[in-house]
């Protein structure tokens, strides 16, 4: 019974190992881009963020509708 256990573990840690293997995404440098949106005549503004992970700073006090930095790791597409 153990040995049909053991032989179990080593199939799916090979199979697990073998699609870890597969093509993964590289990932280039650091890219920080800015941008901004001028006001014009709005009166009132609704904004929705998704955003999946990492960090957001949200301050007041721009002179436009919107000045913005956005940082993040550069996608070069996926490896094969």
């Amino acid at each position: 019974m153990k040995t049909n256990h053991l032989s179990i573990t080593l199939v799916l840690f090979a199979a697990l190992l073998l699609t870890s293997c597969g093509s993964q995404a590289r990932v280039g440098g650091l890219r920080t881009e800015s941008q901004s949106v001028e006001l014009r005549d709005a009166k009132s503004v609704r904004i929705e963020i998704n955003m999946g992970a990492g960090d957001l700073q949200v301050t007041g006090g721009a002179e436009k509708l919107l000045e913005g930095d956005f940082t993040y790791l550069e996608n070069k597409g996926e490896r094969k």
